[in-house]
């Protein structure tokens, strides 16, 4: 990041912070983004109609895993992504429990 910081910003950046942060950054936006991971996926997408059958749908998509720290709130949140909508949005311990909960459920599986 850049040596000289805004002045809304309180501390440096974490060292896995890659957001160039402004002194014009809008209230909502000081925030610590980390690096971006690009999952490939297949979802499952279900239509559910007022009057038709249901109806699914197998989608190849693209999830996007990020660290972020808001500025002035101390919790780190992993996001889950897609077409640049937060999906999911949890604590850093909560993704630790359900990448527990995914690995277990794989195991059951193979």
């Amino acid at each position: 990041m850049k040596t000289v910081r805004p002045t809304w910003q309180q501390s440096d950046c974490p060292p896995w912070c890659e957001r160039e942060h402004l002194q014009s950054d809008h209230i909502e936006d000081r925030y610590h983004f980390g690096q971006s991971v690009l999952v490939p996926v297949i979802r499952l997408v279900q239509h559910i109609p007022d009057a038709a059958p249901l109806r699914s749908e197998l989608i190849a998509d693209e999830v996007v895993v990020v660290l972020h720290l808001r500025e002035k709130h101390p919790t780190l949140w992993i996001g889950l992504t897609e077409d640049a909508r937060v999906s999911l949005e949890v604590s850093c311990e909560s993704a630790e429990r359900l990448a527990e909960a995914i690995a277990v459920t794989l195991a059951s599986v193979r």
